[in-house]
């Protein structure tokens, strides 16, 4: 699997988004040709879905995610330099939270969803 090089904010639909580090899992294809190989990606693999936040961030967005019944979390995917918002996946029925912190010492949130819907954003010029 590759490395996503893009940053991800996350948020309770319609509330201020924060920034994460999420790691898409992507499954690739691999294809033999006239003695060259090469990868193309396939489908997005959905397991539990883990975000990894700063303590201020885990603060203000962990409360407004558990604090509801079943809601519904927003992922944006911005360029690498912060400024080109590239797609958003929008989490419905949030469930099974668990809470803990990682190596690096920094909170991680984990959970499961029943629906995903993903939307394209628009090239900005």
């Amino acid at each position: 699997m590759r490395d996503n090089i893009h940053q991800w904010t996350a948020g309770v639909a319609g509330g201020t988004m924060h920034p994460v580090q999420y790691q898409l899992d992507i499954e690739e294809t691999e294809i033999n040709f006239l003695g060259n190989k090469t990868w193309i990606p396939g489908k997005q693999l959905w397991q539990e879905t883990t975000f990894v936040m700063t303590d201020e961030v885990f603060k203000t967005l962990v409360p407004s995610i558990i604090s509801q019944e079943l809601p519904t979390v927003t992922m944006r995917q911005v360029d690498k330099d912060g400024k080109q918002q590239l797609e958003s996946w929008y989490l419905h029925e949030v469930h099974d939270f668990k809470l803990g912190r990682n190596k690096d010492d920094k909170y991680e949130l984990t959970f499961r969803y029943n629906k995903v819907v993903y939307k394209v954003e628009p090239k900005q010029e």
